[in-house]
């Protein structure tokens, strides 16, 4: 379900991180209408996914982040237990270096989306940093330029590592690889340059030779 708000950009309104701006300010006017309109949007999807019970639990309710706490609290069990449990399940996550990146991160999101819905709202740094973190030892060189990033948020980050995976898999089928490459899809491509990164080359010295008796 917050799979399907997200992408009608509609998570904010039902999680209560967007609130209502003050309408007794007159330049708010607009904001105060855009919000209205996404927050019908949020409420009219919640219903219908409900069954009648579920309705009838929420009829005096007109907010849609009040609708969704209440069929929360109403049909969901929260407990610390199951809490970390899914917090452990999402920190387990981890992408081997054959796996395909983008059906990895699809179930890393669900994974996210069933700790959010458990009440714990980590920070979007938070989870970019525990995405960086599911990646292989061999995006190593990759998780380093990111992790200097002081813009690294989760929707900033996903785009940005399916494209990293599609430009890796360019290089290594023998494509010509673009000018604007990446360093860190250099050094992903070649571990190699990781210690080598201006790609230097060296003359092995010769052997010393043991003194003839």
């Amino acid at each position: 379900m917050e799979i399907v708000l997200q992408k009608l950009d509609l998570l904010d309104i039902l999680n209560g991180t967007s609130s209502c701006p003050d309408a007794t300010i007159a330049t708010n006017a607009n904001a105060v209408r855009d919000w209205k309109d996404k927050d019908s949007s949020a409420r009219l999807e919640l219903l219908l996914h409900m069954d009648d019970a579920q309705k009838q639990a929420v009829r005096t309710l007109i907010i849609a982040n009040a609708t969704w706490v209440q069929l929360r609290d109403t049909y969901e069990h929260t407990d610390v237990s199951t809490q970390v449990g899914n917090l452990k399940l999402l920190v387990n996550q981890t992408m081997s270096d054959d796996q395909d990146v983008e059906k990895f991160i699809q179930t890393w999101r669900l994974a996210m989306d069933d700790v959010t819905l458990l009440g714990l709202d980590l920070p979007p740094r938070v989870q970019a940093i525990l995405l960086l973190g599911a990646l292989p030892s061999s995006w190593q060189a990759y998780i380093s330029t990111k992790a200097t990033s002081a813009n690294l948020t989760f929707p900033i980050l996903i785009p940005a590592i399916i494209q990293e995976q599609a430009m890796y898999h360019k290089l290594s089928s023998g494509g010509a690889a673009s000018s604007s490459s990446s360093q860190s899809l250099a050094l992903y491509a070649n571990p190699r340059n990781r210690y080598n990164p201006r790609n230097k080359s060296f003359t092995p010295r010769a052997p010393i030779q043991a003194p003839q008796p």
